[in-house]
């Protein structure tokens, strides 16, 4: 084989291999997509990261794989290595990394939850110190606002009888 045929070949093999490498960064963008369905605006960012990285994937194989020169070729094997990937290793690998992202959610709650229990205490005791200050002056503020709805819908009853008398 010629020098320039197996350059070629590696070339080649690279950009398939950088194929699979965009398919396994595009699974990783989809379950964090599906685990946000609800944050448009989270989907489009990841969606310009995701092609950003795509971007520097390939100008990377194009770069230090060929010196800078584009051939079809090398679009051909990043086509043909997210294929191979999509059809051989995407089940496997999208099982484990949600089983991942499942453990690590479970402890970022865990963690979130033992950080935010004193807090929650903290306020509980402080919203309790100002309800019992407060509470008489609401009650006061209830008992008027009650005779006074009181009053009036005795006056409304009052003139609605007057009115239909006439």
């Amino acid at each position: 084989m010629n020098l320039g045929v197996t350059h070629e070949a590696v070339v080649f093999l690279f950009s398939v291999l950088s194929g699979i490498f965009i398919g396994f960064v595009g699974d990783l963008f989809y379950l964090l997509r599906k685990k946000s369905e609800n944050f448009r605006i989270f989907i489009d960012i990841t969606d310009i990261i995701f092609w950003i990285l795509c971007a520097i994937i390939m100008f990377a194989v194009i770069f230090f794989a060929n010196n800078g020169q584009i051939r079809w070729y090398e679009f051909l094997g990043v086509f043909l290595g997210s294929i191979l990937y999509k059809f051989t290793l995407s089940k496997p690998i999208l099982v484990i990394f949600e089983l991942i992202l499942r453990i690590f959610f479970k402890i970022f709650k865990l963690f979130f939850k033992i950080l935010l229990t004193p807090l929650i205490f903290l306020y509980n005791i402080v919203f309790e110190g100002i309800m019992c200050i407060f509470r008489p002056f609401f009650k006061m503020v209830n008992s008027i606002r009650g005779k006074i709805v009181k009053k009036m819908h005795f006056t409304f009853r009052v003139a609605h009888k007057n009115f239909r008398k006439r």
